[in-house]
């Protein structure tokens, strides 16, 4: 007999595959019910660094459909636990539309550069829009304490932004260009704006 075909004949197998189905179904619901949650926010931290490092790694090492294929399913995920679709849907877009000038604006400026990746010459890699759509989900969830901060908002996108382009650079991601600083500083200061 197979070894799933023993587990089965275990007398406490049932109760823990039930148990197992409840958690999933209460953890759903506390995702869902309470969007501010300790452990929704905690869950859509892990989705979102988990895309973050897929999208990124993914471009980097020249398998960008693999990481896009990633975060696409954990975004899947996310909808799937989400209560209010329409918003996250409605956020999503906003940030697809800002992503995309933001960051083809500062691609035609010269600020930075894809060294793979990119499929249309002057526009973004489609990894780096799934990010602005990760990006929107959380901001309903682990970044919701920032809500109506707008100051304590625009400081974390001022730091948190270059430190993450930062870090995608080092992983091989995206390139900075001469002036370094300065691009840091207006990347900074566009984050500071859109967040």
């Amino acid at each position: 007999t197979s070894l799933n075909a023993k587990l089965w004949c275990l007398p406490d197998f049932p109760i823990l595959q039930s148990r197992l189905t409840s958690r999933a179904i209460e953890l759903r619901r506390e995702f869902s019910v309470n969007d501010a949650g300790a452990m929704a926010a905690f869950l859509n931290y892990v989705l979102y660094q988990t895309g973050w490092f897929a999208c990124v790694l993914g471009a980097a090492w020249g398998l960008q459909c693999l990481g896009v294929g990633i975060a696409f399913s954990l975004l899947g995920i996310h909808w799937w636990l989400a209560k209010d679709r329409r918003s996250q849907f409605k956020l999503i877009v906003v940030a697809i539309v800002v992503g995309l000038i933001v960051d083809t604006a500062q691609l035609q400026a010269g600020f930075f550069a894809f060294p793979k990746g990119t499929v249309i010459d002057g526009l973004p890699p489609t990894f780096m829009t799934v990010l602005w759509m990760q990006f929107a989900t959380t901001l309903r969830y682990c970044m919701s304490w920032l809500s109506k901060r707008y100051l304590l908002s625009a400081f974390f996108g001022m730091i948190g932004a270059p430190l993450a382009f930062f870090a995608g650079e080092q992983l091989g991601a995206i390139e900075f260009l001469a002036p370094r600083w300065l691009h840091f500083l207006v990347l900074g200061t566009l984050w500071a704006g859109c967040i």
